[in-house]
């Protein structure tokens, strides 16, 4: 049974692209006071 492709290579690209803008890139990948709360949870079951 041939795979079966879930996304375009469009939206492939834009799922995966780096951000162009610093201040994008910087905002995904810091973690949020939401973030740290919900790993602190995790941290203490």
């Amino acid at each position: 049974m041939p795979r079966r492709e879930l996304l375009t290579p469009a939206q492939r690209f834009q799922l995966f692209a780096f951000p162009k803008d610093e201040s994008e890139l910087i905002r995904l990948a810091t973690l949020s006071t939401e973030d740290f709360a919900f790993v602190r949870e995790i941290r203490d079951r």
